[in-house]
């Protein structure tokens, strides 16, 4: 993670670069785990802007490379542990509010699986227009089970949540403002100047904004066991995929590994 500090805004913008795919790796976790329990400490932060440093990328979701591990091992507490870790800091991001933080996720690029659970957990979701988010996991018979009906589901009907999972499919962030399910739409590489605008906006009615927030989480509170309950049912289901589910994510995270290669050799040429 890179994190940068804007004094005037009082928000502290944490980036994410995670090698050698743009997902939740372990390490990732770790970084991000104990950047919120620093973030408990500091004074004089009222935002949290959660970024991506991978252009074209927010984020990829869930290391898929080590669900296929553990699932092959049949290390059911070890995909356990490592999908508790994924929820602790989705609730940590939503939870900031009882220190005065309102977090707020800037996606641009690919927000998928559970890279779109991570920026739902956020109070705010700022998106460009070019990004597409959606939960692919229905394609290796697994559903999105680190956030997605406890965050998704306060923002949309759960109706339109569950016919997202099943079919799989990417939508554009136009799609996902016309929902609801994100709360501002950027034009492509305006997403940071629309966040700051955002932060402005909100910060001339702070306390009001706060208070609302607030009262929308206490009317539809999110909580670690429920985080916790909806792991353990996708825990049990991934033990019990079939080969051919485990070659389907074989083949995707070649396909991320082939498709990041690509786009960093063009990126060293353009910069040569």
């Amino acid at each position: 993670m890179r994190v940068e500090y804007d004094s005037k805004q009082k928000a502290l913008w944490a980036y994410m670069r995670a090698t050698p795919r743009p997902c939740f790796t372990p390490k990732l976790l770790e970084e991000v785990d104990s950047f919120y329990n620093q973030l408990a400490d500091l004074k004089h932060i009222h935002y949290l802007v959660g970024a991506s440093d991978v252009p074209g990328v927010y984020n990829l979701g869930g290391d898929l490379e080590l669900f296929v591990k553990y699932i092959e091992q049949a290390d059911k507490e070890k995909l356990r542990h490592y999908a508790y870790d994924c929820v602790q800091c989705s609730f940590n991001s939503a939870d900031q509010l009882k220190h005065g933080v309102t977090t707020i996720a800037l996606v641009q690029g690919s927000a998928l699986g559970g890279g779109f659970e991570a920026a739902l957990a956020c109070n705010v979701v700022v998106a460009e227009e070019s990004a597409m988010m959606g939960f692919p996991e229905i394609l290796f018979n697994l559903f999105p089970g680190m956030g997605a009906f406890s965050f998704l589901g306060r923002r949309i009907p759960m109706s339109q949540v569950e016919k997202m999972i099943l079919s799989g499919q990417q939508y554009t962030a136009a799609e996902m403002f016309e929902m609801g399910a994100i709360d501002v739409l950027a034009k492509d590489g305006e997403g940071e100047r629309a966040v700051r605008e955002y932060i402005e906006s909100h910060s001339a009615q702070r306390n009001t904004r706060i208070a609302i927030q607030k009262s929308r989480d206490r009317v539809n509170p999110i909580t670690m066991d429920e985080l916790r309950d909806i792991v353990d049912i996708w825990v049990d289901l991934a033990m019990e995929v079939d080969e051919e589910s485990l070659r389907v994510m074989h083949r995707l995270v070649r396909a991320q590994n082939r498709k990041l290669s690509t786009e960093r050799l063009v990126a060293n040429k353009a910069m040569a």
